[in-house]
């Protein structure tokens, strides 16, 4: 089990330059791909926006016509390059996880597989056309390498370009992230192993393999055991000891050097060795850093350069040169196309997304490009080709946003996966933000992880929310010295080490389904809400759990709580762009452990209607596959016998369709039978969940139906709000003190009756909600 890998680059460290919350200008999505165009137009850095090819181009092109500049210089740029590119498929390695090519294949895993043998489909039938003069014995070798070259997919900038065009929470943009990252490493596996094997004879081609061999037992058996002790004895949040800082680099040096010196490539060596060495601990993480700040800082811009001097502007000129870019540019967007069209049913998107998602994978970076120029330098390309195949790149970096971008607004993509868990399929893993103020949300936290993971699993992203005081402040400095920790304040740290080691026993001790990530926001409390929202955003998150900002104290009473917490949970509310749940420990945490072998607690789902009901009804499918949890769900019905009169009172033999009925009404009440119906046949009617309905005509009867289930339940579930039917919520908001739980959720939580009764209130995001409900003010609610 992976307890803390780290997160994916681009996605979970850094909101993009582009990235909006809610309110985004209707036109800005035209800004940001014509941004794109101009930023990238020449594949600029994954983490820089400046245009460092167009430069190097330029200045590559026309360094060696200076008579000043010395052989020697451009020998050692080249050689510079080979060493950084070197570096990146270190990097690249660690940064992906190659246990996942032994699992069962994912559907991002078809994807990869469908692609490439599409890919070398479709070149092996037009490979005649556009080198037509390759020689017969080579074609076979010709296609493979060209088929796998065009397959590759640089996963980094994808997800950058993915981040650009604000599709990162639709099923394309998170099929296109987790399929580029997994074709990412199968083609730059098949890429390095073809490195391993260029050898004249068979022997000696066996011969490298078994040097490659021997390399990766080395990492397996020597590196990764010095590397997991060396994460031991220096935890997060403390310097790395520089001993064992040297001892990391020079065991990774001798390693490293095992390869080359059996004449094994050694940028396959590096590759293989990134993959082998587990992602989690801090000094894989530390590598990661600071290899890519060297990378961008230092070697890109260099590298080109060297790019720019193999660059001969005279064959533009050339006709041949651009029929054959066309043609290559059809072979790689055919291919990939066509093996995502295969595959579509298998990634549940549509063939207009299908078609979208085949062009985001054809992304080429750094690596391609370094490919093709070793392969001229091989004499493998000749000079028009080597145009050609630099071309491709920088040409599909200018149609492909505009082309994703028109599919996703003409093909409604983004209408497929709305920001909630009502959309989100139960075979699909869930993706949960747990923010933590203290250790004293660990109990309750490491349940509400348990219960969460259903049949699909759970990665949660558990992140300590710290308020900036001036003991932090200078504290901030310090961190920064070696591997970027943020805080290395004592008591944080020994907080965090409590929370983590926590988390991860339980996980250890409770199986497959949960994986733990850890994330920290550091900042004032009027800013802390916006941190929380961009985590969440570049996290793909589906749902953010925040805990209330009152305790109970022993004698069953909620304390006065923390008003820049509370300030904090109104305006994630406000602003996050997934549903959010608040979670009101009243108990939940003393459970032990939610187990079959313990009493199983009981949990009840209040069901009024709306949309916040549904979320939480959604929510509810995964608990209801929770072997030690007896879920049942109470739908509160109005009785259309009696109508709330103007005094308060009730009228019997009214039917309250004629007064309250709207169509605006009548679509909620078929989406709210849908939902039910839907849930009912999927987990009540096996026996798993228990249903009950209820009638009640006013607020004042739901009151009462909710106090009758004073003891009976130990954690209830409910919707904030957002109901079209305020009947039988009116007026409940008059003896509710937390406007950001809801109507149900504060009498719940205020109710003196049901003291030992946790609550979970979650809203479902909306890009319509109105907020002018109390979350700024003390005395309104969402209703």
């Amino acid at each position: 089990m992976e307890k803390n890998p780290p997160m994916l680059k681009g996605v979970g460290d850094e909101a993009g330059p582009h990235s909006c919350m809610a309110g985004e200008d209707p036109n800005s999505r035209k800004r940001v791909v014509y941004n794109m165009i101009l930023y990238r137009l020449f594949i600029g850095s994954s983490q820089c926006q400046e245009p460092h090819a167009l430069v190097g181009a330029v200045f590559g092109h026309l360094l060696p016509l200076v008579p000043q500049i010395p052989p020697s210089v451009i020998y050692t740029m080249e050689t510079f390059t080979e060493i950084g590119m070197i570096f990146y498929l270190f990097v690249l390695g660690l940064e992906m996880n190659i246990y996942i090519l032994f699992h069962r294949p994912t559907p991002e895993a078809w994807l990869t597989y469908a692609g490439i043998l599409s890919t070398l489909i479709v070149t092996s039938i037009f490979i005649f056309i556009p080198f037509s003069e390759v020689p017969v014995p080579k074609k076979f070798k010709y296609v493979y390498s060209l088929s796998i070259i065009l397959s590759n997919t640089a996963s980094p900038i994808l997800t950058r370009l993915v981040t650009d065009l604000k599709i990162g929470k639709l099923d394309i943009g998170r099929v296109a992230i987790n399929a580029g990252m997994h074709s990412d490493m199968v083609t730059t596996l098949l890429i390095s192993m073809g490195l391993a094997s260029d050898s004249p004879s068979s022997i000696q081609v066996l011969e490298s393999f078994v040097a490659l061999g021997v390399h990766l037992l080395m990492v397996i058996k020597l590196l990764n055991p010095v590397l997991d002790w060396i994460n031991d004895r220096n935890p997060d949040g403390k310097p790395i000891n520089s001993k064992h800082l040297v001892v990391v680099i020079t065991l990774v040096g001798l390693v490293c050097a095992w390869g080359p010196l059996q004449f094994v490539s050694p940028s396959a060596c590096a590759f293989v060795t990134g993959l082998a060495i587990p992602r989690d601990g801090r000094v894989p993480k530390m590598m990661i850093n600071k290899i890519n700040y060297f990378l961008n800082a230092l070697v890109f811009p260099i590298y080109f350069c060297w790019v720019g001097m193999h660059f001969n502007f005279k064959e533009y000129a050339h006709r041949q040169t651009w029929i054959d870019l066309f043609l290559v540019l059809t072979i790689g967007a055919c291919g990939r196309v066509i093996g995502t069209l295969v595959c579509s049913r298998q990634s549940g998107l549509n063939w207009v997304a299908s078609v979208g998602l085949g062009l985001l994978l054809g992304t080429k970076g750094h690596f391609y490009i370094y490919i093709v120029v070793t392969s001229v330098n091989a004499q493998f390309l000749s000079s028009e080709e080597f145009m050609v195949m630099v071309l491709v790149p920088i040409f599909s970096i200018l149609y492909v946003p505009l082309v994703v971008s028109f599919l996703v607004k003409w093909g409604n993509i983004r209408d497929q996966h709305r920001n909630g868990l009502q959309w989100l399929d139960p075979s699909n893993e869930l993706r949960m933000l747990l923010c933590l103020n203290g250790t004293q949300n660990v109990p309750s936290s490491i349940n509400i992880l348990e219960v969460s993971r259903g049949l699909s699993g759970v990665t949660v992203y558990a992140t300590d929310m710290i308020e900036v005081t001036d003991r932090i402040v200078a504290t901030l400095g310090a961190g920064e010295r070696l591997d970027g920790v943020a805080v290395v304040d004592e008591m944080i740290v020994n907080m965090r080490e409590q929370v983590t080691n926590a988390i991860s026993t339980h996980i250890t001790r409770s199986g497959e389904g949960m994986t733990l990530h850890r994330s920290l926001v550091v900042t004032t409390f009027g800013n802390m809400h916006e941190q929380i929202c961009k985590l969440a955003e570049n996290l793909q998150a589906s749902i953010i759990i925040l805990p209330f900002d009152k305790n109970q104290n022993e004698n069953g009473k909620m304390d006065d709580g923390h008003t820049g917490f509370r300030r904090v949970n109104r305006q994630v509310l406000r602003h996050a762009l997934c549903s959010v749940g608040i979670f009101v420990d009243r108990g939940f945490g003393l459970i032990d452990k939610v187990t079959s072998s313990y009493t199983p607690p009981n949990v009840a789902v209040i069901f009024i209607g709306g949309k916040d009901d549904r979320e939480a009804l959604a929510y509810s499918k995964r608990i209801a596959h929770h072997p030690g949890i007896n879920l049942t769900v109470i739908r509160l019905l109005q009785d259309t016998n009696s109508v709330v009169t103007s005094g308060g009172t009730s009228s019997s033999n009214i039917r309250s369709t004629t007064l309250f009925h709207t169509p605006e009404l009548e679509e909620e009440m078929t989406l709210d039978d849908e939902c039910i119906a839907e849930f009912y046949e999927s987990c009540v009617a096996d026996g798993k969940v228990g249903y009950t309905e209820k009638y009640v005509a006013n607020s004042i009867d739901t009151l009462n139906v909710l106090s009758t289930l004073e003891g009976m339940y130990t954690l209830f579930i409910v919707g904030r709000g957002g109901r079209v039917n305020k009947a039988l919520t009116t007026g409940m908001n008059d003896i509710d003190d937390f406007p950001e739980l809801g109507s149900v959720g504060g009498f719940l939580t205020a109710s003196d009756s049901s003291n030992m009764a946790s609550v979970l209130v979650i809203q479902q995001y909306s890009r319509k909600r109105e907020f002018t409900n109390g979350l700024d003010d003390d005395d309104d609610d969402d209703d």
